[in-house]
Order: C-alpha cells, then structure tokens, then sequence
C-alpha cells in the first residue's frame, strides 16, 4: 500500500469496509476471536476490499502507532485461517506516517461469502461501523450471490401444481416452440417452473416458477404484493409479475403521459425482477 492511499483512509470515518483500532491485541483467546469477527465482518459486507488500521485512535483518528515486532502477517493469517470457514484472503503492512509506525490489514474483496466463525458457527457481517451478527434474509442472500444458492429455484412445499396459471406456461411453451401440455412436468422442471421434493418424492412449484406462472405467489409469499398509494386511496396489487405489471398500467394510465408512464412501468417491472422475495411462509 501507498502512503497516499493509507492517508486517503485515514481521512474517513469507520464503516462497512474500514475499521481503526488502537493496539494490535491478540495475546488472548478472547482477543483473538473478537480481532476475527471483525475481519469476517468486513470480508462478509458488501463491496471491495476492506482495511482494519491499526495504531490509530477510532474516535479522534489520531495517530498513536505500534511497535514494530508486534505481529506478522503470517501470525495474522493463522488466526484466521484456524477460525473461519472458507478462509479470508488478507494482507498485513507496516508503514510510517508522520513518525508513527501504522499497521494495514487488507481483507480482499471475497467471492466466496459467507464466511463462518468455526468456534460458534455464527456469521458476522457489519453495520455501519459495528460487527454484528447476520440475519438470516442476510445469509441467505450472500449464498445466493455467491452461487451456492439459488432461491429462484427453492421449492414452496405449501404449493401446488394447480396453484399454477395454465394459459401463462402454455404461452410460454407456444413462444419457445413447445408443442406440449402446461403440466408436462419434464419440461416444468427443465425450465426451473417445480422441483422434485426429496423428502416426499412429489413436484412442487419453485419460488421463481410461482412468481412468474402463479396464480397468486402472495399466498406462499409475503412479499409478492404491491401497495400503492393514488390520492390517498391505497390499492393491494397482487398477482404474479406480469399481472402486477399490467395491474400497475391501468391505475396509472389515466394519471400519467405515456412516457411518463413507460418509464414508471419500467422502474416497478426492474424492482419487482430483483426484490428480495427469501421470506417464504
């Protein structure tokens, strides 16, 4: 790292990626677990690479500095490494700004979150400047964007075959050039429409088959729904995505000008394609 760069960090206050402390503390058990909380923290929140700084007051952000033989970064990397699951890929320097000995942890930008703490299984993440504990819609969502999990294909056990739209799948397979029946379960479950449950060997439509082909995802998930306020009067939009795109159209066709109104139907069609639907009843 650069002196430019270190003092470009310097310049900023705590938050999801930056942390300052004032001592390297890892003589303790105890010191060591909270040091690689905050690193999973910092590894498992959004963005690119995240630093811990060390030598340096987290209030004030004055420089207080630290000893030269206080740690290696092989030290430091096997407290962690011993601690978490899948490893956290960091880098340690020691530079001097203003006759002050600071110490740089660099905690690299990681594709493969979660991190796990192995000693109590917990996941970390931060908020703000504060490590905490992840919820679960937090988890989740880091499996997901790390590929391991795909909750567009997550069964809804509660569901049925029946609590599909027959005209939708079959305009889907008319426009793809199938030549089939809307429950040919094969191809429903070729294109991610149900899934096989192993535990009672049934197919069972998944979250994103629901969402696009159901007749009313709202009454597996919560969060399948619109609420839209017109003059004061509040509407309950429901229905799968094409039906609350179309649904939104109407309220609104009245009230806005045509580009006006494309680019709304825009907007709520991109939001509703990347909202987070986790919460599954």
């Amino acid at each position: 790292m650069e002196i430019i760069k270190l003092k470009s960090l310097l310049a900023n206050d705590e938050g999801p990626k930056l942390d300052f402390k004032e001592k390297i503390q890892l003589d303790t058990e105890g010191e060591k677990k909270e040091f690689v909380k905050d690193v999973l923290a910092i590894a498992n929140s959004k963005g690119g690479r995240g630093y811990i700084i060390f030598g340096v007051e987290d209030k004030t952000k004055k420089l207080i500095g630290i000893s030269k033989n206080d740690i290696t970064e092989e030290t430091i990397q096997q407290i962690i490494s011993s601690r978490c699951e899948p490893p956290v890929s960091i880098k340690f320097e020691q530079l001097t700004v203003d006759n002050k000995l600071i110490g740089v942890l660099t905690i690299y930008k990681s594709n493969l979150r979660p991190h796990q703490m192995i000693q109590n299984g917990v996941f970390y993440i931060r908020r703000g400047s504060t490590t905490d504990v992840a919820r679960r819609d937090e988890i989740a969502t880091m499996l997901q964007e790390s590929g391991i999990v795909n909750f567009e294909l997550s069964i809804i056990r509660k569901a049925k075959l029946n609590d599909l739209c027959p005209s939708l799948i079959m305009k889907f397979f008319d426009k793809n050039g199938i030549k089939a029946n809307w429950d040919n379960i094969m191809l429903l479950d070729s294109f991610g429409i149900v899934q096989k449950d192993n535990d009672t060997n049934l197919y069972c439509p998944t979250l994103g088959g629901l969402l696009v082909f159901g007749e009313r995802p709202d009454i597996f998930i919560p969060s399948a729904y619109i609420t839209v306020n017109i003059f004061d009067k509040i509407e309950i939009v429901n229905g799968n995505i094409s039906t609350m795109i179309k649904k939104i159209d109407n309220l609104f066709k009245n009230i806005f000008k045509e580009s006006e109104l494309n680019s709304l139907i825009e907007l709520v069609a991109n939001a509703l394609v990347h909202r987070d639907y986790y919460d599954i009843s």
